[in-house]
């Protein structure tokens, strides 16, 4: 039996290490391999050995026998012994509920085992490419902490055990792992990190493991994977749909609009492939594995319609199945916060994104819908109560942007003036959404928003630019109102210093922002030397 940690050393490894077949140091309360790694440390498994005995007379003339009537050589009968190894996994936890797990099978017997896994195939064999587990730990880890409140489409069983078993996965399941690495540490600014997550419990050492990587390390050995040892046009399942949806992300994040809109693309064709738009295919699962495709359905939807508003782009999905409802017991808060950013892009209707792909034509119609969505977009339930800081501040911005992007596009395409009348669209909305922005930047942690990548740096991005648009349509009531000329740059002041420090860096937007603002902003004090540096490296970093 193992001995308990209110007792001396254990007699025996860790139940992890022990799985692992790694060398434990038997310390408690954690041994070092477990601390290492993140997981769990136990001594709950007893392990009772066999001492070794040779074989009686009997069994040595069986043997001797049995291999003078076989034609194959002894060497060969032993390596076919050891071919194909058995692995149990009953003493894993069941995988039934996988949003994707391919590698796993039901036994006749019932027992969840490794199915597809054989050590021989499944080890990915571009070795220059095969990421140490070390760095998968702090990645995976980082993602189940941060992203994954805002991306919910995963389990963190299942993810820790495709991060703990690497060395022997297929390579279709190596492959997510790797996407999901990639889109959560270009996301996070982690290549090379600026000591964004080394304060708090569990992310100590980030900056000494992440410090020697590229920005596209994740990235290219996903890709080499994928092109190489996957044909992911053959069956598509739910670990190629997800694998396509992070290397969006991760090209997103990097301001490569080009393949990201190619990955998003295929992400969506992987949607109606699989049929989670037809609400028909969700009454042939359980609740569990329907909850789950529900969950990237509609973080699938949420993605689109996110990258094709900022980019002018017409849409593909519609909200054509219910909402996600239930809430697992490992998730990182309800799922209401998940509804909640749903709520604001499903406000916004999808002629509204097809009419920007060709604004000449007539819109009587849009024009009319475009008050209604800004004020749909002022909903309490926006806000739920159980959701997180992270949720929270991804809806509150999310929110505010949106309202100032109504107000931009009646500008900009000089819509009818009565889309501005006072009970309509109001004509300083662009500055009471700054002015909620700010607000909600003070109030919370700076992580909050960093976890959100390059989606929160151009949504901050834009609300400056409506504030200058703002300026250009409206001086004379600049000229005649001081304080809303002076609340005017002091939300824009706010926005660019938000640029300057969000993830630990200089955002690569904050210089367009600054040449645009500097005629607006030097009527009354000079640009801060902190603003108006070049940064060594303004290439895009951040997420969707």
């Amino acid at each position: 039996m193992s001995t308990s940690a209110a007792d001396h050393t254990p007699t025996q490894a860790c139940d992890a290490c022990r799985r692992r077949k790694l060398k434990c140091d038997r310390t408690l309360p954690k041994c070092g391999k477990c601390r290492t790694g993140l997981i769990t440390c136990l001594y709950n498994d007893s392990v009772k050995r066999k001492m070794r005995t040779g074989p009686s007379d009997l069994t040595r003339r069986q043997l001797h026998a049995s291999s003078a009537q076989s034609p194959a050589s002894p060497k060969s009968q032993r390596r076919r012994t050891t071919e194909q190894p058995s692995i149990n996994a009953t003493s894993e936890p069941p995988l039934a509920s996988a949003p994707f797990g391919s590698p796993f099978t039901v036994s006749s017997s019932g027992q969840w085992q490794v199915g597809a896994v054989s050590r021989d195939a499944a080890i990915p064999p571009m070795q220059s490419h095969h990421v140490p587990g070390n760095l998968l730990r702090v990645h995976v880890h980082l993602f189940l902490r941060w992203m994954l409140p805002i991306w919910p489409v995963v389990r963190p069983a299942n993810i820790w055990q495709y991060c703990t078993e690497h060395e022997i996965l297929a390579p279709k399941s190596y492959c997510l792992l790797l996407a999901l690495c990639a889109a959560t540490n270009i996301q996070l600014n982690l290549a090379p990190t600026d000591s964004l997550f080394d304060a708090d419990v569990g992310d100590d050492d980030i900056d000494g493991v992440c410090a020697p990587l590229k920005k596209d390390y994740f990235l290219s050995a996903a890709l080499t994977v994928r092109n190489k040892q996957l044909d992911i046009a053959t069956a598509p399942d739910l670990e190629t749909l997800l694998t396509s949806s992070f290397l969006f992300s991760a090209y997103a994040n990097l301001d490569k609009h080009d393949e990201a809109w190619f990955y998003l693309s295929q992400t969506v064709s992987f949607v109606i492939s699989l049929r989670l738009n037809d609400e028909r295919t969700y009454s042939f699962l359980d609740a569990e594995a329907a909850e789950m495709r529900r969950r990237i359905y509609w973080h699938v939807f949420i993605l689109e319609r996110a990258y094709c508003l900022h980019n002018q782009r017409p849409v593909t999905l519609h909200a054509a199945v219910a909402k996600p409802a239930l809430t697992f017991h490992d998730d990182p808060g309800p799922v209401d916060g998940f509804l909640g950013i749903i709520s604001i892009f499903e406000s916004i209707p999808a002629s509204l994104y097809n009419w920007l792909c060709n604004p000449h034509t007539e819109m009587p119609r849009d024009a009319v819908s475009v008050p209604i969505c800004f004020w749909s977009l002022s909903d309490a339930s926006l806000f739920p109560v159980g959701a997180n800081e992270t949720q929270l501040v991804n809806n509150s911005v999310t929110q505010q942007w949106l309202r100032s992007y109504l107000w931009h596009i009646a500008l900009k395409y000089q819509l009818p003036d009565t889309v501005f009348m006072a009970d309509s669209l109001p004509l300083e909305a662009p500055l009471s959404a700054a002015k909620s922005v700010m607000s909600t930047i003070a109030s919370v942690s700076q992580r909050s928003m960093e976890v959100h990548g390059i989606g929160m740096e151009r949504k901050l991005f834009d609300l400056g630019t409506y504030i200058l648009d703002y300026a250009a349509a409206r001086p004379n009531v600049l000229d005649r109102h001081v304080a809303i000329c002076f609340s005017a740059k002091e939300m824009l002041w706010g926005l660019l210093c938000s640029l300057s420090k969000l993830r630990g860096a200089q955002s690569f937007l904050l210089p367009d922002l600054l040449g645009r603002a500097k005629d607006f902003l030097t009527l009354d004090r000079p640009i801060s030397q902190e603003l108006t540096s070049d940064p060594e490296d303004t290439e895009g970093a951040g997420g969707v």
